[in-house]
């Protein structure tokens, strides 16, 4: 079947939210931080 097309759509996709995980959770992170003070 059409395996390494899929492959080659969700490997980006998987980097893109891993990427953009430790980004999103920092940022809240410093939201709270500042929230605090």
């Amino acid at each position: 079947m059409q395996f390494p097309a899929l492959s080659k759509r969700i490997v980006p996709l998987a980097a893109l939210l891993v990427l953009s995980f430790p980004a999103a959770w920092a940022a809240q992170n410093a939201q709270t931080r500042s929230h605090r003070r």
